[in-house]
């Protein structure tokens, strides 16, 4: 039994001597490798960002705001902070990572409300987490029934690049795929897709709230208010073929618009916009490609110009707080 414990102590030896340094390795190539997801961590996590304007959201998000129009119409120097596969609980995340690695506060943040925001964040793309679990927030996030990592994968050399392939292939073997994003941003020059969207029934997919998430969201919008940021909530362009097949957002969008004015922000909902008739806008129901990012971003810049112009000459701080005289500038966006 001795020798049988010397020889595990010994083999446990070894095995760490020899994974440890492909462990760095690795870890080093796909931090280094500028695919999107990973580029836009290193910003954060070296606290690169120097920005006065943050997008936050889902994969609409990541694909609908240009930083590029809004800096020029806006004057602001902004920062597309949009994450594929997430929901509330990574918005969160992302931007608590944000403020943790001491990147600039912004002076505004445009949090995307998706249709299913306030679901919980499944599996799907956690393997860009692998090279981060080092960080006691997104272990924490991870740690649990839906994502499946485990103590073993935040100790343990390459277990997690083990149980985490794609991550090698995304940012290590490809690992152009995706470059040449701007400040988070690289649209899609794709076009229109209905083949997923044509298999649904109407009003086939439940209304995405988890009030479970609610304390946590407004807890978050609380601190970036008192961190100085004026937080607005926007409903980006969502084709009408795919907002036949939503249960209940007329309810999600009253619930959204009395979270906006009970916590003195602004909710602008362009579920209605004329965009969302237009498939040359779109890659699917739900994501614009690169021409309709492009329109949606300047038209959402010029709505925002005119309320902050609107707020400035009345000398009005930019909240609901003051609702019955903004809601004549503001009602033509909702």
């Amino acid at each position: 039994m001795k020798r049988f414990c010397i020889h595990i102590i010994i083999f446990l030896i070894i095995w760490f001597a020899l994974s440890i340094p492909v462990d760095i390795y690795i870890t080093h190539k796909i931090r280094t490798s500028q695919t999107r997801a990973i580029a836009v961590w290193e910003d954060i996590f070296n606290g690169r960002i120097d920005a006065d304007m943050l997008f936050l959201g889902s994969s609409r998000t990541s694909d609908a705001y240009n930083p590029a129009i809004f800096d020029s119409i806006l004057g602001v120097n902004s920062y597309n902070l949009g994450m594929h596969g997430n929901l509330i609980d990574k918005d969160i995340l992302r931007y608590n990572l944000y403020y943790k690695y001491s990147n600039r506060i912004p002076k505004y943040i445009i949090w995307d409300l998706c249709n299913g925001a306030f679901g919980y964040s499944q599996r799907v793309f956690d393997y860009q987490f692998a090279p981060y679990l080092f960080d006691d927030d997104v272990f924490r996030l991870l740690h649990n029934s839906r994502h499946k990592f485990t103590i073993f994968d935040r100790y343990v050399p390459l277990l997690r690049y083990y149980r985490q392939k794609n991550i090698i292939g995304y940012a290590i073997k490809n690992k152009h795929f995706n470059t040449g994003y701007y400040k988070g941003f690289k649209g899609k020059d794709w076009h229109w897709n209905p083949e997923n969207l044509n298999k649904l029934e109407d009003k086939s997919i439940p209304m995405g709230y988890n009030p479970e998430l609610l304390p946590d969201f407004l807890n978050t919008v609380k601190k970036m208010k008192e961190s100085g940021s004026e937080v607005i909530f926007i409903y980006s362009p969502f084709h009408y073929e795919g907002q036949v097949k939503q249960a209940g957002m007329d309810s999600l969008f009253a619930i959204y618009q009395q979270i906006a004015e009970d916590n003195n922000c602004i909710f602008l909902n362009y579920n209605y916009d004329s965009m969302c008739y237009d498939t040359s806008y779109f890659i699917d129901a739900t994501h614009l490609n690169l021409h309709g990012a492009n329109v949606f971003s300047a038209k959402c810049s010029k709505d925002l110009d005119s309320i902050f112009n609107f707020c400035k000459s009345k000398k009005m701080h930019l909240t609901t707080t003051n609702k019955e005289t903004l809601q004549s500038e503001n009602e033509q966006y909702n």
